[in-house]
């Protein structure tokens, strides 16, 4: 074979090889490809920053990305000590807020939880009908943020503190926001709801509980 032959014959190599790459290319680059490749790093990127900057994504376990679940139990509560004040107009929490005679809700919020701000009108209603205090614990939260929330969806709460590093929560046993908690008058969780509050679990949950161990101190103090 000439020369001119063999660079006819490479020449032809070469523009089927092209052809080729040009086809993988546009089949690449179909919606149908590129889609869900778009997709997956989009999801890839906002686990990421979840892990990098856990206050600022839905935690696992949060009712954004798991079911809501409740649970009635007997134990001493975890330690609230060392939280700081959110405002200077509202006193934190402390350990003996827990052990003062009286039922208590400990709920814990933020200003980047979604669910919170669904479950915000429900806590703010309880707190009107003035049948229980409400203690809430900021978690894992910028306090400026968290202090212009309260301020734009309400403030349901007696008492603030701020768990920065989210210690206390995790000592609580917190997974995911919104979490709350029935503390009794000596200062034992008796019920945990992870997940957002609803009306409904609100009226035939929480609030018969309340009642419940209200009665049951009065009657033992009778």
């Amino acid at each position: 074979m000439s020369d001119r032959a063999k660079t006819a014959v490479a020449m032809s190599n070469a523009a089927q090889r092209a052809g080729n790459a040009t086809a993988g290319w546009k089949a690449w680059c179909r919606p149908t490809v590129v889609v869900p490749l778009l997709f997956g790093l989009g999801v890839a990127v906002y686990v990421i920053i979840g892990m990098l900057m856990p206050g600022q994504a839905p935690v696992p376990g949060d009712s954004t990305t798991a079911a809501n679940s409740s649970q009635t139990m007997d134990e001493p509560a975890p330690s609230l000590s060392g939280l700081s004040a959110l405002t200077a107009g509202k006193p934190t929490l402390a350990d003996a807020d827990l052990r003062a005679g009286r039922v208590t809700i400990v709920n814990f919020f933020a200003s980047w939880c979604v669910p919170c701000r669904v479950e915000a009108p429900v806590l703010m209603e309880l707190a009107r009908s003035h049948q229980v205090p409400v203690l809430g614990v900021d978690f894992r939260d910028e306090p400026g943020a968290a202090a212009r929330w309260v301020t734009e969806v309400g403030d349901p709460y007696e008492r603030i503190g701020v768990d920065r590093d989210g210690r206390a929560g995790v000592g609580w046993g917190v997974l995911g926001l919104p979490a709350t908690f029935v503390v009794d008058q000596h200062g034992h969780i008796r019920y945990r709801h992870l997940g957002l509050i609803t009306r409904e679990a609100m009226e035939t949950e929480i609030l018969p509980l309340v009642r419940k161990l209200g009665d049951a101190d009065a009657a033992r103090a009778k």
